[in-house]
């Protein structure tokens, strides 16, 4: 399964965009972003601000804090009223996590 991984980050290096990665790979963008979150958390050399402002950034850390850390996206995905991505959540937990 770290293959896939490497796979997902090999395309991100030579700079291919979320979407052609995901239809490359048969995968969802949320997968892939997903695998670059993971890839980041173990050291991977990955701009994560790339893909979140660092207002939205701010945004889960407050929510983190109201929510009491909940394990899970759905509780913040519900606290947004459905309007922040699921995939900006994860992203910004996981820079918010690294810092």
């Amino acid at each position: 399964k770290s293959d896939t991984y490497l796979i997902t980050y090999e395309l991100y290096q030579i700079q291919r965009p979320i979407d052609e990665i995901a239809e490359e790979r048969n995968l969802k963008s949320i997968t892939v972003f997903s695998h670059l979150a993971r890839l980041y958390t173990e050291g991977k050399n990955i701009d994560l601000m790339q893909f979140i402002s660092n207002a939205d950034v701010d945004k889960v850390r407050i929510a983190k804090e109201k929510l009491n850390n909940p394990p899970a996206l759905k509780p913040y995905f519900e606290y947004f009223n459905e309007t922040m991505d699921y995939h900006k959540i994860r992203l910004a937990l996981t820079i918010i996590e690294k810092e």
